[in-house]
């Protein structure tokens, strides 16, 4: 029986093995070989999906299903970022198949709208000499920014978060202890709360953005009080995956589902990706990344801040170092990319250019963790100095976090609006100011909340329109809407109308589930 079941599934799901090229030679070095991050519809267009979904559900029963089909097995699923934006993300593996092969066969089902490589991040950072204490100001980016006549009227919020997608944050660092909210922390590399930063890059990071201020130790932040979240997604070398960084955004996701009054300014991002696929339209919405991100974006609750990244490039320009990404993402409202400028207002020479907008990268000086900081304050908080579109990123999330605790209202677009005020030509980016940036905010207290929607949101308009629908309606209607919720949500143990739509039998749905999926599939 188990035999013909099986048959019967392969059957159902069969697809056209023709292949078609879409992934140069030239590209492999950009991603894990094998690996396929795919992004699935709802079984059907009234179904929403839940994360309990997942836990030997409906949909881990399905996506095993297409991995199977396709000669891979489930490396991974991402619970929380799928329900908030109602389609199904996996990274998916094969021993056997390459992954121009399998993401080929993947775009060929009706039912995959993205399906992309896992490619390597790196930190955006350069390295260089240790800091010779005395020789230079490394805390000259607060003053160029202006952040001390914004401390005249604001010097943070303990209500204020930022979210550090990195190598973790050191909290055993004395200039970063009261800051650092490791209740919430995660380590998404190792599915554990253990986000200790066993690299330095993210605690560098977060030390820029907000290292404790008026304490008599080591350095300040842009922000004397905020909650730091840290979000490990990369390993103590600064390396990870697009992969990983979707495990953040997951999370991240998760965190603002479960504390929908938590005030987060910014997803601080000081990494960097590339790929010889250029950002069209085609293109973009076919990456899972991309996908994730706009899931975040749509949410409007945090500006996600990027690293232009460190390759002497522009943004969004060939090279032959490909695009760097997700700096050159399109379609992004709340994203900022930042390139990196010295004490002269000039670009670093490594920092790619063509960002929206530019801030000290050069001679930064940050905390560091205290058991491998090679460099010490008088007393004793470990620093480093370092370079990079990393530190730049850093002081536009501080920045953030700034305006966001002069006005605790404001949307994600409105922060990015005031950070970036009027108009401005992504080429010649224009220098970060927060003190001018919390005077438009001032003067303009009518910005809108949100983008005007363009060919990228028209994607995902009907989650859009149905989540503001829901928002408008009143009482009686909303309960109607989540009676019909309910009804159509896909869960194991639905029939008919919900759960696996190849079956009629809820109960199957167990038998063919143990038969396919093996021990080495992760969920």
């Amino acid at each position: 029986m188990k035999k013909i079941l099986i048959f019967i599934l392969f059957s159902a799901l069969a697809i056209n093995s023709t292949k078609e090229n879409n992934y140069a030679d030239a590209d492999e070095k950009f991603y894990v070989e094998g690996d396929v991050i795919v992004v699935l519809n709802p079984t059907n267009e009234n179904a929403t999906i839940a994360a309990s979904d997942f836990n030997m559900g409906s949909e881990a029963f399905r996506v095993a299903s297409v991995a199977t089909t396709c000669g891979a097995w489930v490396k991974n699923t991402y619970p929380e970022l799928s329900q908030a934006g109602n389609k199904t993300f996996a990274l998916l593996h094969s021993d056997t198949a390459s992954t121009e092969d399998l993401i080929s066969e993947l775009l060929q089902r009706p039912d995959v709208v993205a399906a992309s490589p896992n490619y390597k991040a790196t930190v955006a950072v350069l390295p260089d000499d240790p800091l010779v204490p005395g020789t230079y100001d490394g805390l000259w980016g607060i003053n160029y920014i202006n952040a001390p006549d914004v401390w005249d009227m604001t010097t943070g919020g303990e209500d204020i978060y930022v979210a550090v997608l990195d190598t973790g944050i050191d909290h055993t660092n004395p200039d970063l202890t009261a800051n650092v909210d490791t209740s919430i922390g995660k380590n998404v590399l190792s599915s554990t709360s253990n986000a200790v930063d066993d690299s330095g890059h993210g605690s560098h990071v977060a030390g820029i953005i907000g290292a404790v201020g008026n304490n008599n130790l080591g350095i300040t932040g842009i922000n004397w009080k905020v909650k730091l979240i840290p979000v490990k997604c990369m390993d103590s070398l600064g390396q990870g995956s697009s992969a990983t960084i979707l495990n953040g955004v997951n999370y991240v996701i998760d965190i603002l589902k479960k504390n929908p009054d938590m005030k987060m300014a910014a997803v601080n991002m000081s990494l960097q990706i590339y790929s010889s696929r250029a950002p069209n339209y085609s293109n973009t919405v076919s990456d899972a990344l991309w996908r994730g991100l706009k899931v975040l974006d749509n949410l409007n609750r945090a500006v996600i801040v990027v690293a232009a990244g460190n390759r002497s490039i522009t943004v969004g320009q060939p090279s032959a170092n490909g695009y760097v990404y997700p700096a050159s993402y399109p379609g992004l409202h709340n994203m900022i990319s930042v390139s990196a400028i010295n004490q002269s207002s000039d670009l670093i020479s490594s920092s790619n250019k063509g960002a929206n907008i530019s801030a000290p990268g050069y001679q930064i000086v940050s905390t560091y963790p205290q058991n491998i900081a090679s460099d010490y304050t008088d007393d004793g908080v470990g620093i480093k100095q370092l370079n990079g579109t990393s530190m730049a990123a850093a002081h536009v999330s501080g920045v953030a976090a700034l305006l966001l605790a002069a006005k605790p209202n404001r949307t994600a677009y409105q922060l990015r609006q005031a950070i970036i005020p009027g108009t401005y030509t992504a080429s010649d980016a224009t220098s970060l100011n927060a003190f001018t940036s919390l005077e438009y905010q001032t003067q303009n207290p009518n910005l809108a909340k949100q983008a005007s929607s363009d060919e990228y949101d028209a994607i995902f308009s009907e989650t859009t329109t149905t989540q503001q629908n829901t928002t408008d309606q009143n009482t009686t209607d909303q309960n109607t809407t989540q009676q019909n919720t309910t009804n159509n949500t896909v869960t194991s143990s639905s029939s008919g109308g919900g759960g696996c739509n190849m079956c009629s039998c809820a109960f199957l749905i167990p038998l063919i589930f143990f038969a396919l999926v093996k021990k080495n599939v992760s969920c």
